[in-house]
């Protein structure tokens, strides 16, 4: 029996053995929150267990909870900080964190202990080329056979991910280490260290220094501009080009000397922000618009704490939000008939909410909805008090209107008041996603209050702007709504039919519900004069 106190929890091993089993399916299956809350069950029995301290660390790297992750990393290193596992998560940690130089030096120590397994190999690749984008440096400058003109073969044969062409690579190379397994070293390691740390500490822009000041100062303006590009390509999933931020090295005394000089403190501050921009549109283009919305808050508790105050830079981000809601609201060609049309149903509110259809409208919802709808409400409306971004208290306003929709028939009325206070501020800036968006969520709101006639009204002024926007996905999905308008009806539950579902979710088992269920009937058709 384990235990961590003597009046703590008790778990026996097995029990301990099968939570730690599905913390790791759970991971597998990309359910980190799920995965993060048993691997917490477990240390909270078994506190010095590495596996599972390790496990709940990449967790929290997923769900981009960075103090969080490195918490748990650091309380894993005081106990095993040679351990294999432990280096690794050192190693990832850095690069969430974007500590390039650190992360690409901790796998080079943990490739030189162990040749195997291949994730660690990869690491160091994958940082060689990210090293190598971002550098100003002419690819003669890489040494034949060194990692980076390794990388270069891996791009031409299908990318890192490509296992095969890595070990055709490897096992062409002629140097083997004593035990005469295939080595990483594709040129002396030490030689390939010390290139790398030279390229990391004295490359960058050439003298004169003003040249890297004012590739410093550019970085802002440069991503803005790459924003630009996003919001007019995001909805045609094209191949987007977005500016790698390149921090320039200073030499010599440089360094010493201007280190704490204010004005690079700001031009720092840009730099963190410029790549803050370029997650969260990376984010967007991919569809995880969930992610996207963690890291656009860690971004603007980022520019709090530095009081940094950019309304162009909230502008942008949002802008790019309003277009991956957008392209939310089209036909998807992948499902069938039958998909689409349910998915319209739930859209229009004429059928039950069926989750992961609902979540290719609205974007994804949490495990536990009505807990979480009240928090994210606390925290939308503590937001909008703060902001001076129009085009930001449009997503709030516009947010707050899905939690509303999402509580039921009782808010439709709060949701439809939050909706139109956000069509009149998309109207203020002239924003044509946000307009359409917030028309398009209005057409489901009225149509759950059965004002048809002003539904249609409302959905015709939102095809009529869809068609300038020329998204051919989202007309044949408005144009099919507007068809079914008049075919259906929306499914409205009382307050009281909601309460009796609230009861019988808590009864302990089947029987015991098949009774409620039965006495809740008898009720409800019982005649009210006897």
């Amino acid at each position: 029996m384990f235990r961590n106190e003597d009046t703590g929890p008790k778990l026996w091993f097995n029990e301990i053995w099968a939570t730690k089993s599905i913390a790791k399916r759970e991971y597998q299956k990309n359910n980190y929150e799920i995965a993060a809350e048993y691997c917490e069950k477990v240390l909270a029995v078994s506190k010095k267990d590495l596996d599972t301290r390790i496990l709940l660390s990449k967790c929290q790297q997923q769900l981009f909870k960075p103090k969080l992750a490195y918490a748990n990393h650091m309380l894993a290193e005081e106990q095993f900080p040679d351990k294999l596992s432990v280096l690794e998560n050192r190693a990832s940690i850095m690069l969430e964190n974007d500590e390039f130089e650190k992360s690409l030096i901790t796998y080079l120590n943990i490739s030189k202990k162990k040749v195997q397994p291949i994730d660690y190999t990869l690491g160091v690749l994958k940082l060689s080329q990210i090293i190598n984008n971002s550098t100003n440096l002419s690819k003669k400058k890489y040494r034949e056979r060194c990692l980076g003109n390794t990388v270069m073969k891996l791009a031409e044969l299908g990318g890192l991910d490509n296992t095969e062409a890595l070990n055709s690579i490897l096992s062409k190379t002629k140097l083997t280490c004593k035990k005469k397994k295939q080595s990483f070293y594709l040129g002396r390691l030490a030689e390939d260290k010390r290139f790398f740390e030279a390229v990391l500490e004295s490359g960058g822009p050439r003298p004169p220094f003003y040249k890297a000041e004012k590739k410093l100062l550019n970085n802002m303006k440069r991503v803005v501009d790459s924003l630009d590009v996003a919001y007019d390509q995001l909805y045609k999933r094209k191949q987007l080009f977005i500016y790698r931020c390149e921090k320039p090295k200073m030499k010599g005394d440089r360094l010493s000397t201007q280190i704490n000089n204010s004005k690079l403190v700001k031009d720092m501050t840009h730099l963190t922000i410029c790549k803050y921009l370029n997650f969260i549109t990376h984010l967007l283009i991919q569809n995880q618009i969930k992610e996207a919305k963690l890291k656009t808050e860690l971004m603007i508790e980022f520019m709090e704490n530095n009081s940094y105050e950019s309304d162009i830079i909230l502008d942008k981000v949002y802008q790019c939000f309003g277009m991956a809601q957008y392209v939310l609201f089209q036909n998807i060609n992948r499902w069938n008939i039958e998909k689409n049309h349910r998915r319209m149903l739930i859209f229009l509110g004429a059928t039950k909410s069926n989750i992961p259809l609902q979540e290719s409208l609205f974007g994804p919802f949490e495990i536990n909805p009505k807990y979480d709808l009240i928090r994210t409400l606390n925290k939308l409306r503590a937001r909008l008090e703060k902001s001076k971004s129009t085009m930001e208290m449009s997503f709030i306003y516009y947010e707050k209107a899905k939690c509303y929709l999402e509580l039921g028939y009782d808010n439709l009325k709060n949701a439809r008041n939050r909706a139109t206070r956000c069509l009149q501020l998309a109207k203020e800036i002239k924003n044509q996603t946000w307009i359409v968006n917030a028309l398009i969520l209005l057409v489901s709101i009225e149509f759950q209050l059965d004002n048809k006639p002003k539904c249609c009204h409302i959905l015709y002024k939102a095809i009529a702007i869809a068609y300038k926007l020329q998204v051919p996905g989202v007309l044949i999905f408005l144009e099919k709504v507007a068809k079914m308008i008049f075919e259906t009806n929306a499914i409205h539950v009382t307050r009281t039919e909601k309460k009796i579902k609230e009861v019988l979710d808590f009864m302990p088992d089947v029987s015991t519900r098949m009774n409620a269920m039965y006495k809740f009937k008898r009720l409800t058709t019982m005649p009210i004069n006897l």
